[in-house]
This record gives structure tokens, C-alpha cells and sequence, in this order.
């Protein structure tokens, strides 16, 4: 039996996933915030974590091989909102991290998602 996996988007694209109550996604180091130094997720993903059923955050960074962890509600607690052009994120601290040094990332998340039910021919789906 497969685990349910709930596929996270965030302006229609798949930002990571959660399975067995914990939110996975990669990053790269560009990604992190520089002043001050955090992981951001835009607002959106944060409520669709929490209704997909995760209670931890695991965030890998493929160029340096660092995972971040922290509990949603660890997150939540010390986050803080900004918008810097990007619509408005929540931001956590890298202080606020559990951080692993040196695992092998060899690529994105592994997000599978299969069609539950065959597409319908779009003249076909009007008649």
C-alpha cells in the first residue's frame, strides 16, 4: 500500500510534498534569505501544509547538502511576514532550524503524481 502524499503547490507549481505528517521539500542556497538569514515559503504553502496534515518541515539544500527541520508549529510560533516583490511570505529564522550538516541531496524532492482518472477528450467532455 502506497502512503498518502499530498502534492503542495504555490502559483501553480509544486513547491514539495507532504507524506506521513512531514513536509518535504529542496532548495538551492539562492533561495535562502540573506537579511536576515531564513527559509521563506509564500503564506499560501504554510496553510496548505497544515491542511495536508504535517507537523514537520524537512527542507534539503542540494548545493551544500544541509536538512532543515522544524516542527509546523515551531514555525509558526517565531515566522515572521514579508513581501519583498514576491507576494507575501513567512519566513522562520535559520536559528530556529534544527540543521543536519553534509547529507547527499542528489536532487529535487521526489514528488510522483499519478492521474487519478483518464483525461476526456475536450470536444467530448462539451457534448
Amino acid at each position: 500500500m502506497q502512503p498518502d502524499i499530498s502534492i503542495i503547490r504555490a502559483s501553480g507549481r509544486v513547491v514539495g510534498r507532504v507524506e506521513g505528517g512531514v513536509f518535504y521539500r529542496t532548495i538551492r542556497t539562492r533561495h535562502i534569505l540573506r537579511a536576515p538569514p531564513a527559509l521563506a515559503f509564500e503564506a499560501e504553502v504554510i496553510g496548505e501544509i497544515e491542511a495536508a496534515g504535517a507537523g514537520q518541515m524537512v527542507i534539503g539544500n542540494v548545493d551544500t547538502g544541509r536538512i532543515y527541520r522544524s516542527t509546523l508549529e515551531n514555525f509558526q510560533r517565531y515566522c515572521f511576514m514579508l513581501d519583498r516583490g514576491y507576494g507575501p511570505q513567512l519566513a522562520l529564522p535559520l536559528s530556529r532550524w534544527n540543521v543536519d550538516e553534509g547529507q547527499e541531496i542528489t536532487g529535487p524532492a521526489p514528488v510522483r503524481v499519478e492521474a487519478p482518472h483518464e483525461q476526456l477528450d475536450f470536444f467530448e467532455a462539451l457534448s
